[in-house]
């Protein structure tokens, strides 16, 4: 894959990422392709959510779970909740053993959606759970694709458009981005693409340790 960071190797020498995992989920895409740019910046290992056991990724000095937002909701955080008390545990022994007193052990939350950020954050799709309280979690816009849709997403979206087209101001935010982007055409003949490598800085530094 073409690298769209341009990065030289003196860029990315001295960087702390080995023993870092990054777990994708999501039924496109767009989510397995933010971890694939994330492998092209740093030395991580990628795993596919539904294939992510606790038993494997359980000692990676940091792990990152890149999920999509459906309808408003982290689709995947299931996962990140039941695991996230046990990888605390045994991956903080596990990174002072390896990496003393600098091995701080960290786990973040990449959400993928097609919101802008403030609207994703205000509408309340980013909150998460008490036990996940101190995960950082950060935004990404994503894609959308209806080549790659399942049926009842193709027609959730017309519903959506026909309603939005009755009354404009009571459409997601979401919706108001696809629709603007389509401009004339309808969305089930729309490819919508947002995504940017750009949205992966600050994982890159919680990756790091800045």
């Amino acid at each position: 894959m073409w690298n769209r960071y341009q990065e030289d190797e003196s860029s990315l020498s001295g960087n702390s990422a080995a023993g870092t995992a990054v777990i994708y989920g999501g039924r496109t895409d767009t989510c397995r392709l933010y971890a694939e740019w994330l492998a092209e910046r740093r030395d991580v290992e990628l795993f596919a959510l539904t294939e992510a056991k606790l038993s494997t990724i359980k000692n990676f000095r940091a792990i990152i779970y890149i999920l999509p937002v459906y309808d408003g909701k982290l689709e995947g955080l299931d996962s990140l909740i039941r695991n996230y008390p046990k990888l605390m545990k045994v991956t903080r022994s596990y990174a002072n053993d390896m990496f003393g007193a600098e091995g701080e052990k960290r786990i973040g939350l990449l959400a993928v959606g097609l919101s802008p950020e403030k609207d994703a954050f205000r509408s309340g799709a980013m909150d998460l759970p008490t036990v996940l309280e101190e995960v950082p979690v950060y935004y990404a816009m994503g894609r959308y694709q209806p080549d790659e849709a399942d049926t009842r997403t193709l027609l959730r979206m017309d519903i959506l458009e026909k309603a939005m087209e009755k009354d404009p101001a009571a459409a997601p935010a979401w919706l108001k981005t696809l629709v603007e982007a389509a401009e004339s055409t309808s969305l089930a003949q729309t490819k919508v693409d947002l995504t940017d490598p750009a949205f992966l800085d600050p994982i890159l530094d919680l990756i790091d340790g800045r």
